[in-house]
């Protein structure tokens, strides 16, 4: 199984440091979605969707996409 699908507590820890060492936002939270995991930044209302990744824009084998901002009601 990917790793980005798996929910567990190890898995939201890891998400969350690998979106740190590639987005430098502190603040960052990780919640698992329609079985996969999605960071947000709530000071700016940034949201990124996670999949499993290698290479340059991935850490620790996940990359991070960037997902529109949602609009406010």
């Amino acid at each position: 199984m990917r790793r980005s699908k798996i929910n567990t507590p190890g898995i939201e820890d890891r998400v969350l440091m690998a979106a740190f060492a590639l987005l430098r936002k502190p603040g960052l939270r990780a919640e698992f979605k329609h079985g996969r995991w999605i960071v947000t930044h709530p000071p700016t209302g940034a949201r990124w969707c996670v999949s499993d990744g290698e290479g340059p824009s991935s850490a620790d084998g996940f990359q991070f996409i960037e997902m529109p901002k949602l609009e406010e009601e």
